[in-house]
């Protein structure tokens, strides 16, 4: 009788043992082979299309350039200085006329050839949250 009990308990250990080596290749398998190709439909985004100003420019000089030399600039073209940035050297110009988006490129490529501009952008406007009031 105790043969029988102790051969039931060994064929019990060997069918538990047997059951966790299963698992346990459950686990180790991996879950994606490098082999497998996997196909992803990506959606085309978009590009935001980026509003800006009609009525000014951030206008980008190197450093020495005088109040007077910008003065000069503004006159030239009907433009004021709305700020002067301390952090950097720059200025945002207001534009003083109505212009339409062909002039708008015009006036900047002739601002951009004056020798003391380094770069002029159009005054980009960010939209903070998209809720109308």
């Amino acid at each position: 009788m105790k043969r029988l009990i102790i051969i039931t308990l060994c064929i019990a250990s060997i069918g538990l043992m047997a059951c966790k080596d299963a698992e346990r290749d459950e686990i180790n398998e991996p879950i994606y082979s490098p082999t497998e190709e996997i196909e992803v439909e990506v959606p085309e985004l978009e590009e935001p299309v980026q509003e800006y100003s009609m009525s000014s420019l951030i206008v980008m000089v190197e450093e020495g350039t005088t109040d007077e030399q910008i003065q000069e600039l503004c006159n030239a073209y009907n433009l004021e200085v709305m700020y002067k940035y301390d952090v950097i050297s720059g200025y945002a110009l207001s534009i003083k006329d109505t212009i339409n988006d062909q002039q708008l490129d015009s006036l900047i490529e002739s601002i951009e050839s004056y020798s003391f501009v380094t770069a002029v952008e159009k005054d980009s406007i960010i939209q903070l949250d998209d809720v109308e009031e």
